[in-house]
């Protein structure tokens, strides 16, 4: 088994942000939902076994029953086989197996990875260097099946191993600091260069750009080492950061490392999203600096991922906390016009809220629709308010999620298509921001006297006249654009929690990245906790 946070690593880094997006679909009579299935590329070392984890998706929330998949391998792939994994798997022969489960599955435009997955091994007869494909097929109860192809690799076993140990600093949101950071080969075989995966929160900035690396923006994703690690020698190398000014405190904030061979980084860098660009310094090297390294034709896979992370805690002291204020807005339509309603939240700092980690959105609202208006276009991100879940209310509300990373500063929209079935004079709804509710939220608001906001159809009187706080806003937020993943948790601290909490696992930290291929779901990560 991978090591666990691996299990987290990427949902989301599979699309930062995508419940925030202002994409609408019909609220009636909606379509069956677009689901998608896709499957990094495959290295597996002969004499072990890796994990697959195909990554699930779909254009909005779905709730599957009788989800399948399906595992088929070919080409020149002798002594390598697919083998059950921790699913209900019936395995046809060794390049045939379909895994099924009795349990519905639930994923979204975020995407998920920890269902139906199975395992590739290669027996200690295979050759290094054969290639073949692997095709996966995703079918389920009322939407259509969907398949996707990787390119499969038998490889040199390795061993690569983290050789620093975890360690804590107490740092104030500023302040810079340094992660020292190590690698050892635990095999008998050379390594023939290394790559470094960064799965570290929003609050590392990156102060240095080093041209073997990439980044996003100022965020430092992978390094990749041209270097040679000899057997029993240990390397390693300095990472300069910034705890950024505007990190929520006091709070615990995680960084996760790990080390893996050329070839698997370079799989994991095709398979994101966003890879990021090199840096344009000099380039960052494992010192002592190694022998030459040594030529070979046989591409090499780890044997044993679960020693190669190394963890790193900031914990950000001080006081710095987040205000996050409604925005609503006033609308008008003739009776069977359609009215584009953006209303949505806004971070007025001064903390950005990170809650990648943990799983859960950042803030959430909670938007009613007045009088005399029917909800026929409804924004990704946004969902109507179970009755059932919910304490009852004649009036229509639907419920909203940011994404994992809520920037200082920044506003998100959600853009609601209403149907003015009657013209009712200033029929009144409201923006909520983090209320009372059966969800997870943030509850160390700032300022709770702008948490709400008047959402007005027809106004009559002046902006500001009718409704809470905000309700002078026109509904034009500063764009639909949400810039995290799904991130947060019931009150507390909002990026990370406890200190357990900071360092269990990478998260959706990739899905800033868009990395498709090493997370859980947020329920199911979520549930694991």
């Amino acid at each position: 088994m991978h090591h666990p946070s691996a299990r987290r690593l990427l949902a989301g880094l599979a699309a930062a942000g995508a419940a925030a997006l202002g994409l609408a679909a019909p609220a009636q009579a909606a379509p069956a939902a677009t689901v998608d299935v896709s499957l990094s590329a495959v290295t597996v070392g002969i004499g072990a076994q890796t994990e697959l984890r195909p990554v699930l998706s779909a254009d909005r929330e779905v709730s599957l029953s009788g989800a399948t998949m399906t595992y088929q391998l070919s080409g020149d792939l002798a002594g390598a086989g697919l083998v059950a994994g921790d699913e209900d798997c019936a395995v046809a022969s060794p390049a045939t197996l379909t895994c099924s489960t009795p349990f519905e599955v639930e994923f979204g435009p975020e995407g998920a990875v920890g269902y139906l997955g199975a395992r590739l091994q290669a027996a200690r007869t295979a050759v290094a260097g054969a290639t073949g494909t692997l095709t996966v097929t995703f079918a389920a109860e009322g939407v259509t099946p969907v398949s996707d192809t990787a390119t499969v690799t038998v490889a040199e076993g390795v061993d690569l191993t983290a050789a620093e140990p975890d360690r804590e600093i107490r740092l104030e949101p500023g302040a810079t600091f340094t992660a020292a950071l190590a690698v050892a080969n635990a095999g008998d075989r050379t390594v023939r260069g290394a790559g470094l995966f960064f799965a570290t929160d929003y609050a590392f900035q990156a102060t240095r750009k080093y041209r073997n690396c990439l980044y996003v923006d100022d965020r430092l994703r992978g390094c990749l080492f041209d270097q040679a690690i000899e057997p029993g020698g240990r390397y390693g190398t300095t990472v300069p950061y910034r705890l950024r000014k505007d990190t929520y405190a006091p709070s615990y904030i995680g960084g996760e490392f790990q080390w893996m061979t050329t070839e698997a980084y370079r799989d994991l860098v095709a398979g994101l999203r966003e890879a990021g660009t090199p840096g344009d310094g000099p380039a960052l090297k494992l010192e002592p600096k190694p022998a030459p390294r040594r030529a070979a034709a046989a591409p090499q896979t780890d044997i044993d991922p679960d020693d190669n992370w190394q963890r790193l805690t900031v914990a950000a002291t001080g006081k710095r906390g987040a205000d996050v204020a409604a925005v609503g807005g006033r609308f008008s339509g003739a009776a069977g016009a359609t009215v584009d309603a953006a209303v949505g939240l806004r971070n007025n700092g001064p903390a950005t809220l990170d809650t990648g980690r943990r799983g859960g959105p950042a803030s959430v609202a909670v938007v009613t629709i007045p009088a005399g208006a029917k909800v026929v276009t409804v924004p990704a991100g946004c969902r109507l308010v179970d009755g059932e879940e919910w304490p009852a209310s004649k009036a229509v509300r639907y419920y909203c999620e940011t994404g994992f990373l809520f920037r200082a500063g920044e506003t998100v929209t959600w853009t609601f298509g209403l149907l003015v079935e009657k013209v009712v004079p200033d029929a009144a709804g409201a923006v909520e921001a983090n209320p009372d509710c059966p969800c997870e939220r943030f509850t160390q608001d700032l300022k709770k006297a702008n948490d709400k906001a008047a959402l007005i159809l027809h106004p009559t009187g002046k902006p500001g006249s009718t409704g809470g706080a905000g309700s002078g806003d026109d509904g034009q937020g500063s764009g639909g654009q949400g810039s995290g993943g799904q991130g947060g948790g019931s009150g507390g601290l909002p990026v990370t929690g406890p200190r357990s909490a900071a360092v269990a696992g990478a998260g959706v930290l990739l899905v800033a990245a868009g990395v498709a291929g090493l997370a859980a779901t947020r329920r199911r990560t979520r549930s694991e906790a």
